[in-house]
This record gives C-alpha cells, structure tokens and sequence, in this order.
C-alpha cells in the first residue's frame, strides 16, 4: 500500500514512492511565481531544450522558471527529510535524464544552499 489513514485520522505516505515526491511536487507550484527578471535565462533554456519541454507542455520561459525552482524544491525536500543520497542522486539522474533539466546541478551539496540563486548564477555566467 502506498498510503493510508493513522488511527487520528491524519494521512501517511509510503516513504519511497513517488507520491511523496509527487504531493511535494504539486505543493511547491502553490509559493512560486516566476520573476520578469529571469526572462532573459528561461528563454535562451526553453530555445535549448524546446523539444523536450514543449512535450510535457512547457512552451513559455515562466514555465522554466516554476518547474526549475519545483523540481529543486523537491531535491531540497529528500535532502531536508534524510532521504538517503543514493534517493537524491536518482532523483537529480531522473530531472536531467528523464525530464531535461539538464541545468540542474548535479553536486547534493548545492541543494542545501538558496536554490532561488540558480538563475542568478546562470546569469553571472552568461
């Protein structure tokens, strides 16, 4: 069983499916609203992996923007409830493998820090 009801009422879910990751996920596009100052960054990544994106629906920059900062939340989310770094490493495998995220940094490390800086730090490159 993947989840279920405590005897209080309250729910749980089975730790190691998707749907924690995925409830986090969903929870996460609720406290994101992309910044016009990304525009420039989200586009030239949108441009560089329009395929990709443009088939799970993604066709505009804000949706770099929103699904960049999601995705890293969830990262954030395994590292912050001690999910194992085996779990973290085939998570960020599967955003860049999987989905494109290919700019998300690989290095666990990076994740404890303000993900809000990854376009920033893509900027200061450019």
């Amino acid at each position: 069983m993947l989840y279920g009801e405590k005897e209080d009422g309250t729910p749980w879910y089975f730790r190691d499916s998707e749907i924690d990751k995925i409830l986090v996920h969903e929870f996460c596009h609720s406290f994101i609203s992309p910044d016009k100052k990304y525009k420039k960054i989200a586009t030239r990544l949108l441009n560089e992996n329009r395929k990709k994106l443009n088939s799970m629906g993604y066709g505009i920059w804000e949706n770099v923007i929103d699904e960049t900062l999601v995705r890293a939340s969830v990262i954030r989310y395994l590292i912050d409830h001690d999910y194992s770094d085996d779990t973290i490493r085939q998570e960020i495998s599967n955003q860049h493998k999987y989905y494109g995220f290919t700019w998300l940094p690989t290095d666990i490390e990076w994740y404890k820090g303000d993900i809000m800086a990854i376009f920033d730090q893509m900027q200061e490159k450019e």
